[in-house]
């Protein structure tokens, strides 16, 4: 029996990135946990954990991209909301579900997200920072560009650790969870069939419901990240985590005891204390 393969194949693909970005950061970070220290030392381990950042910083703009690219807007208005600044664009998403609702800039999960942006719009607009040398140690010296005051995060994206990796990329997974899921009340097939599915997004027909992507667990076994906007469950831990070290990292909440791996660092306190006192997730 033949079957003509060409009925199932759309007319045009929607190429969205979400899925790759995500992999990529997902991938640079087990590398970057995996590789040897004493054969490739602080430079290749850093190179992989920062690429992982980068891509994580590139996932919130991603998802913007793709509501705004779900919603059925005219040519011209659609141009104009593409110009927007990425949160403007979750907030005008937001709008179009929700007319009555605002976008609540208080929440933690906010406040990290504003901080990666920033982050992420220094890297793509590079620019020569001067800082003073200072001296740190015997015969060491550094200049101090500062951290991020909620997730603390260096500047000097040189010094960028497995640590703030992980720390980039939860953060952005809370966002994700926090807005698709609780703010816009959508389905998680809904938003794999806007973010995963390299097709238009067909708002009147069957969402496709599947566990997420897969390649995930790891990260939920040892870092306790959440992907429940795309439907991942977590399975199983595995016989090979089972002495594995395990991280928690907590955005939106104040008062969480923050553990670290050994492989991390032996602390990180106060990781999500702001200065300004956002809000704690709902």
């Amino acid at each position: 029996m033949n079957i003509n393969m060409e009925q199932y194949i759309p007319s045009e693909r929607h190429k969205k990135n979400f899925s790759t970005l995500l992999y990529d950061s997902i991938y640079l970070l087990y590398l970057a946990c995996d590789l040897n220290f004493d054969d490739f030392k602080d430079d290749i381990i850093h190179t992989c954990a920062r690429s992982s950042a980068l891509s994580s910083l590139l996932i919130a703009e991603c998802a913007a991209n793709c509501l705004i690219h779900s919603l059925e807007l005219s040519a011209s208005l659609y141009i104009e909301i593409e110009k927007l600044p990425t949160l403007a664009k979750f907030e005008f998403f937001l709008s179009q579900r929700f007319p009555k609702k605002g976008f609540d800039y208080g929440f933690k999960q906010v406040a990290a997200i504003k901080e990666l942006l920033k982050l992420r719009n220094e890297y793509v607009h590079p620019k020569v920072e001067r800082e003073k040398y200072e001296k740190i140690g015997e015969g060491t010296w550094a200049a101090d560009y500062g951290n991020t005051k909620i997730l603390k995060i260096p500047y000097d994206i040189d010094i960028w650790q497995i640590k703030h990796s992980i720390f980039a990329l939860k953060s952005v997974m809370d966002f994700l969870n926090l807005f698709l899921l609780d703010w816009c009340k959508m389905e998680t097939s809904e938003i794999i069939n806007i973010l995963l599915i390299d097709e238009k997004v067909d708002v009147k027909g069957d969402w496709v419901a599947v566990d997420g992507i897969g390649s995930l667990d790891r990260a939920m076994h040892k870092w306790n990240l959440n992907f429940d906007f795309i439907g991942k469950k977590l399975s199983p831990k595995p016989e090979s985590y089972a002495n594995s070290e395990t991280i928690t990292l907590v955005v939106g909440h104040h008062d969480d005891e923050i553990l670290s791996s050994p492989d991390i660092n032996s602390s990180i306190q106060n990781l999500l204390s702001s200065e300004t006192n956002p809000k704690e997730n709902g």
